[in-house]
C-alpha cells in the first residue's frame, strides 16, 4: 500500500513537472514574427535578385537563427510617413492618403512580436519639414506601444537630392537616433560618403536605392540589433 502510494506521488510529481516545462518560455529561442513597414528600400526595389534585399536577408537569417521565426514585409515603393498613419486618420491637404493595407494598423492586425519602420527619404524628397515627419513617426510608435509591440525605426538613408533636402535627411537621421535610442537602426552611416550623399559602390546608380552590397550592410545593422533577445526580455517583463 505504501509502495503504491509512493509510486502514485512520484507519477503525479513528474506529470506536474512536465506540464510546468511546457508552459515555460524558452527565452531567445522562442520564435518571433516581425513585420516591416516602409518604402522602396524595404521593398527591394531595383534588385535583380530580391533575395539580396535587407528584408529577405534578415528573414532568412532569423528563420535559421531562431527556428520558426518569420518576417512579413508590407513595404511599398514610394511610400512616406503619411501612408503609414492609422486607418481613419486625415492627412494634411496635398499629402498622400493613408493606406489601410500597408499602415501601422495593418501591421498590428498580424499580431507581430515586433515592427520595423524603414522610411528613408521620401519625406525629404517631398520637402516635408522634419518635425512633421517625426510627428508622423511618433503616432506610429505610440500605436505600437499601446498594443505592447516593440518597434524599431530606421534613420534616413543618403540620397541624391538638393542641398536643402539633404539637410532634411541629416536632421531626420539625428533626431531618430536621439528620440529612439537603442530602438533606432542606423541606415545612413553604412551607405553615406563624407559629403553625406550615397556611396557609388553601394548604390544602384540612381542615387536612391542600395545595391546588393548596400543591402547587406543594412541587414547587418538589423542583425546586430538582436531583436529576438530584446523581444524575449520584453516578454519576460510582461509576465
Amino acid at each position: 500500500m505504501r509502495v503504491g502510494r509512493a509510486i502514485q506521488i512520484v507519477s503525479l510529481a513528474l506529470a506536474f513537472s512536465a506540464c510546468r516545462g511546457r508552459e515555460q518560455p524558452v527565452g531567445d529561442q522562442r520564435s518571433v514574427h516581425i513585420v516591416v513597414l516602409g518604402s522602396s528600400t524595404a521593398a527591394g526595389a531595383g534588385l535583380a535578385d530580391p533575395e539580396t534585399s535587407w528584408v529577405r536577408r534578415y528573414a532568412a537569417f532569423i528563420a535559421k537563427d531562431v527556428p520558426g521565426s518569420s518576417v512579413t514585409n508590407l513595404a511599398v515603393s514610394g511610400y512616406s510617413t503619411y501612408q503609414l498613419q492609422p486607418t481613419g486618420a486625415t492627412n494634411p491637404l496635398g499629402r498622400p492618403e493613408v493606406d489601410p493595407a500597408h499602415n501601422i494598423d495593418a501591421a498590428l492586425a498580424l499580431h507581430p512580436d515586433a515592427i520595423i519602420v524603414n522610411l528613408p527619404s521620401n519625406d525629404a524628397a517631398m520637402s516635408v519639414p522634419v518635425e512633421d515627419s517625426l510627428a508622423n513617426i511618433k503616432v506610429i510608435a505610440m500605436k505600437a506601444r499601446n498594443a505592447h509591440v516593440p518597434l524599431w525605426v530606421t534613420t534616413s538613408q543618403p540620397r541624391t537630392l538638393s542641398p536643402d533636402q539633404i539637410r532634411l535627411l541629416v536632421a531626420f537621421r539625428d533626431r531618430i537616433r536621439q528620440d529612439y535610442g537603442s530602438r533606432a537602426l542606423d541606415f545612413f552611416t553604412p551607405l553615406a560618403g563624407p559629403d553625406e550623399t550615397p556611396l557609388a559602390a553601394l548604390n544602384q546608380g540612381d542615387g536612391i536605392h542600395p545595391n546588393p552590397e548596400g543591402h547587406r550592410r543594412l541587414f547587418e545593422q538589423v542583425r546586430t540589433a538582436d531583436l529576438p533577445a530584446v523581444i524575449a526580455t520584453t516578454r519576460a517583463a510582461a509576465r
